[in-house]
């Protein structure tokens, strides 16, 4: 059984180097099949190279691999779309990974250039023939090619501002994500899919982690330590130290959001303790011109642990869930 599989392989393998060769076998020295070859040379003489002459070796790699893919697909005559040439976009793509991947070392994912100067570059190439004659003498283009090339340049440059545009809009929801929570019913042109919940504004995660903090500060603390904390001044110094730990704890370095949110509290007797309200408010891009805020709000009371005395007293505090703007109804400041 194994041996069958072999020589299924090596048939297998033996087809697709024919094929190959019969595809790629230059019919005359002037043909795209020998540049195919001399970019397969110089990519494998690059790998005995070092330095200098392995980058130059590759480069010219590059370029052959250009140009015979301009003149392979120039020739398919079923590679249009009514009378245009899909050719020098397709070598336009070649081209842009080349200048921005390739020779810029650009190691990881496709940057977004690659696709912004796509089209341009696309443009310059469907461009390049109108001004070239025979024996590839320089030319004015007619009248007629004139305009077709005002069309070309002016539909390529439209193109590269909508994915310039689509990055910019990415590059604004990874910095600062709670822009998501907004209502973009009225935009021109960000559509909001429904169907792809949206995560709560960023606000929240610092209030939370600021409810966390502050239970921790409050728990099983004397009551007369508690009321103490809950001064003005010892509550701004409190909340303020919180709040800078709070963000620390959840920085991240693609999101820049955070400074946009501005904390304020206030503090209110009720009962026999105290209600304490923490507020986030966003102060960042939205589509109404008043503030989107959050609302956490917590009970701090007096209580009195189980065989103790009442002279050792210490403060409970219980937070209720999050209110306002991404989490219930919104809270308009």
């Amino acid at each position: 059984m194994q041996l069958f599989r072999d020589l299924i392989k090596f048939i297998t393998g033996i087809s697709i180097v024919k094929w190959v060769i019969e595809t790629f076998k230059p019919p005359t020295a002037f043909s795209w099949q020998t540049l195919f070859w001399l970019s397969i040379f110089s990519y494998l003489m690059s790998l005995l190279a070092t330095d200098f002459v392995r980058v130059m070796l590759q480069g010219f790699g590059w370029i052959f691999i250009i140009v015979m893919v301009y003149w392979w697909t120039s020739s398919i005559k079923e590679l249009k779309i009514g009378q245009t040439s899909l050719a020098p976009w397709i070598t336009g793509i070649l081209v842009s990974i080349y200048i921005f991947e390739v020779s810029g070392r650009n190691r990881g994912e496709i940057s977004p250039e690659v696709l912004i100067f796509w089209p341009l570059i696309s443009a310059v190439i469907a461009a390049i023939p109108t001004f070239l004659g025979e024996e590839l003498q320089l030319r004015a283009p007619s009248p007629e090619k004139r305009q077709n090339l005002v069309v070309l340049f002016s539909s390529q440059l439209l193109l590269t501002s909508w994915f310039q545009f689509a990055f910019l809009i990415q590059d604004w929801t990874l910095q600062y994500p709670s822009i998501l929570t907004d209502d973009f019913n009225k935009s021109a042109f960000v559509i909001k899919v429904e169907s792809l919940p949206s995560d709560p504004p960023r606000g929240a995660l610092i209030l939370n982690t600021m409810k966390t903090q502050l239970e921790e500060q409050f728990k099983n603390k004397n009551w007369s330590e508690v009321e103490r904390l809950l001064l003005e001044r010892e509550r701004e110094k409190l909340l303020a130290a919180i709040e800078q730990e709070a963000r620390k704890q959840i920085s991240s370095e693609e999101i820049k959001e955070d400074l946009l949110w501005d904390i304020t509290s206030d503090i209110k007797k009720q009962g026999s303790g105290y209600n304490l309200e923490i507020l986030a408010a966003w102060e960042g891009p939205r589509s109404q011109p008043q503030k989107y805020s959050l609302k956490q709000s917590c009970q701090i009371d007096q209580v009195y642990p189980q065989n103790d005395a009442a002279t050792n007293s210490i403060g409970k505090i219980e937070c209720k869930p999050l209110q306002g703007w991404g989490i219930d109804s919104p809270i308009i400041s």
